[in-house]
This record gives structure tokens, sequence and C-alpha cells, in this order.
């Protein structure tokens, strides 16, 4: 369990500033229209969070299971990992301590065949759900077989495979579904997003629809900027209130549980201009004709001429739940990432955890791509300087504010 770290009290709409802090409101809520607004200013340390040097545990480098594009995973309540591995198409499930490895599926489109397996979830004892994105499928995999599957509706006249979330305080009778990104995107904004709601699946096959996007009429999903240098996209995460959707050309996202009616928007002021300038755009275009063949950068300077970009870079490029109900926003995590296929980056992280009211900061490590907050770890794909993946486990240290 991590320790105690700094309180920093809920303000009503007429809020004052926290103690210690000057005239700044680092922390306030108020009501609008019967949605609870919570605005965080990120400019200052309050709690804060850190990471081991060493990671608690690395399965991937030197074990007898190797990985070739993660696309997920996730620790399980019973100790086990279960990945998602992109070019295996198999669900691997690992036990950290004993090294014990199962595998579940295979390429192709049989019945316990994926094709775009893209999601793991954990369900509770020996159950593993898995979705397949471009089956349109989710499948309960228990004792090394496919126990339940389930075909997915596609949703906003749409035949792409829908993008999925699961709200794990309900197991898996209710489902989050959103229509995939699709082209043309928005090229005067430099964003790439698809439209189509955002809707719950029953285990029953009921389909309610719960929203648009906040704030425009288009939705994303994850990672889909990618064909847009600093394109803005929308991403959601489930976690035990409901679903938190934000677009990432804003510092906002917005929990939606039953209804077209946020229950929270929470929103943040940063550090620093989030501009995007001409050197800025120059570099990432040097650096990617650097990495081609001389006769091809003619290629790539007409691809440079033809991309539209956005006036900024996006306001964060990940979010995630822990247990508690905690959410933690993490910064934008450049194009070449993606486009040039390096590790990332350390990426920072605002943690606004509402039942205690409070908020923290902290960083991840280079080359650490986070995929699950757990009580007291962080969980994710760790990269090598040669592109080799792993999975790494860093315990969370945290720390009082000053």
């Amino acid at each position: 369990m991590r320790t105690s770290w700094l309180l920093i009290p809920m303000l009503l709409l007429a809020s004052v500033a926290c103690e210690g802090a000057g005239d700044e409101v680092l922390y306030s809520v108020g009501d609008s229209l019967g949605i609870q607004v919570v605005t965080v200013d990120a400019r200052h340390q309050s709690g804060a969070f850190s990471v081991d040097a060493e990671p608690e545990w690395v399965i991937g480098y030197e074990d007898d299971v190797t990985f070739h594009g993660v696309e997920d995973a996730v620790l399980l309540g019973n100790g086990k990992l279960a990945v998602a591995d992109r070019s295996q198409q198999q669900v691997i499930v690992i036990h950290p301590e004993s090294g014990e490895v199962e595998r579940w599926g295979g390429p192709g489109d049989g019945p316990e065949e994926f094709r775009g397996l893209a999601r793991v979830f954990d369900l509770g004892g020996e159950r593993v759900g898995a979705y397949d994105r471009l089956r349109a499928r989710f499948v309960v995999l228990e004792d090394g077989t496919f126990q339940e599957v389930t075909s997915l509706p596609r949703i906003a006249e749409t035949q792409d495979p829908p993008l999925l979330e699961l709200l794990p305080a309900q197991g898996w009778d209710v489902m989050y579904l959103a229509a995939r990104a699709g082209l043309p995107g928005s090229p005067e904004e430099g964003a790439h997003r698809g439209s189509g709601p955002v809707v719950r699946l029953h285990s029953s096959g009921q389909v309610d629809t719960i929203t648009t996007i906040p704030g425009n009429t288009t939705f994303a999903a994850q990672g889909a900027a990618g064909a847009v240098p600093f394109g803005a996209t929308t991403l959601l995460a489930a976690g035990r209130d409901g679903l938190w959707i934000g677009d990432t050309a804003h510092e906002e996202v917005s929990l939606f549980r039953e209804s077209s009616q946020p229950l929270t928007v929470a929103r943040w002021v940063a550090d620093g201009s989030r501009e995007l300038t001409e050197e800025r755009v120059a570099a990432l275009w040097d650096a990617l004709e650097a990495d081609v063949p001389e006769e091809q950068r003619a290629m790539v300077g007409q691809l440079r001429e033809a991309t539209p970009v956005p006036a900024t870079v996006p306001a964060f490029g990940a979010i995630h739940t822990s247990p508690s109900g905690a959410l933690w926003i993490g910064s934008a995590v450049p194009p070449e990432v993606q486009m040039l296929q390096v590790p990332p980056p350390s990426q920072d992280w605002l943690v606004i955890d509402f039942e205690r009211e409070e908020v923290a900061r902290g960083t991840t490590p280079e080359g650490f791509r986070l995929l699950q907050v757990t009580g007291d770890q962080v969980v994710g794909v760790q990269v090598d300087a040669l592109g080799v993946e792993a999975i790494a486990a860093y315990r969370l240290l945290w720390q009082n504010g000053s």
C-alpha cells in the first residue's frame, strides 16, 4: 500500500488558495448544471511519486518467452501476467515468480484464433478477457480454452471494428464501444479522427448510446494520430467509476457512466507553451529523412510538403485509472516514437485522486510505456536501445509535498 502524501483540500467554486501555495489554487471543485468540475494547477509541485531505479521484475529479455509487438499487458489478481502479442496473435500468460508460461490462440480465423488481438482484461479468478479488433470479438479464456465468444456490434453505421473498453467494477457485463478512427481526418487542425458515438454493450445484448465525444462530434481511437504528426486524437480509459474520455487538443477529460451528460469534468493548467514551432516540425522531418536511403528522400520531401500539422502539440498522450479510481494523465509522446520505432522518452504524469482530494506529479522511466497502474506498481512495456520489448513492473514510491 502507498504511504500518505500531501492532502489538498477540495475547494468550492468560490475557492481560496491552498496553504503554502501563495495565491495559487492547486485543486478546486465546482458545479456546472449538475456536472462536477475539478480544476488542477499542474504548474506547482504538491504530492509526488517516483519509481525505483530498477524494476521489481522484467519478463522477456532473457526468458524463454519473447515478445514481438506488445499491444497490451495486465497483471492479474492471481499474480500472473497476461500479454496481448501482436506478431504471434497470442494471449501469453506468465507467472512472474515461477516462470510458467501458457499460450492461447494463434494467427487465423478459426474459433480459437486471433487476427487483430488488441487488448487483454482481468476478469477475476483464472479468467482472462481478450479483444480481437479486426474480428470484432470479445472472448473469455480459462483453463487453456476459449470459454465464451461475444460478437461485438458495428456502430455508427461503419464497417470498421469498434474500439473496446471494459468497466472492471462490473466484470464484463458492461463494455464500452466506440467507433474507430477513419480517413479523412481534419487537416485544418492536424487531426485524424473518425465519426461515431460511444455506446455501452450489456451481456444481454442491449446497447445504450452514451455520448458523442465532448466538445466535438468525432471520435478517434488511441494511436490514430500517427498519420498526422503532432495530431490530436481522443483517448479513453475505463475505471471504477465509469469511462473517462479526453480530446488531446485540450487540457480536459470527462467521466461518463450511464448518460450523455458527464459526471465529472477534470481540467488542468500546465507548464509552458504548447505552440508547435517550425523548428520542431523541421527536426521531425530531418530525422525521418536521415533514416531512409538517399534515393527515397525526395519522396519524404513530398510527404513533408503535403502533410498538415496543427498549431499546438497534444495536451496529453495517455490516460489510465488506478484501482482506487485515481486518474493518471500522461504527457504527450513525440511522433518520432511511432514513426521511427524508437524507445519512448520518460513520461511526466499528473495524478488526480478524487476520493482523497489529492493531486500528485511524477515521471516514469525512459523506454517505458505504461499500460497498468496497480495499488503499488506501474506495469508496462520496457523497450531497450535495440527495440527489443519486455514487460516490466516498477514499484511506486509516494512522497509528501513541501
